[in-house]
């Protein structure tokens, strides 16, 4: 859900602003499409024994 949230941030809300805050929204988006991507890696690693 987290890096769901990132793409729409990204590619759904932030061409709809422009200027500054679009960037900001764009880099957001980004970021926590990333956190979303290393959350989902951790969770998929095998345990260790």
């Amino acid at each position: 859900m987290v890096a769901f949230a990132g793409v729409v941030l990204a590619r759904l809300l932030a061409p709809q602003l422009s200027g500054v805050l679009n960037k900001i929204v764009l880099v957001c988006g980004y970021l926590i499409s990333l956190a979303g991507i290393i959350v989902l890696a951790y969770a998929c690693r095998p345990s260790p024994t």
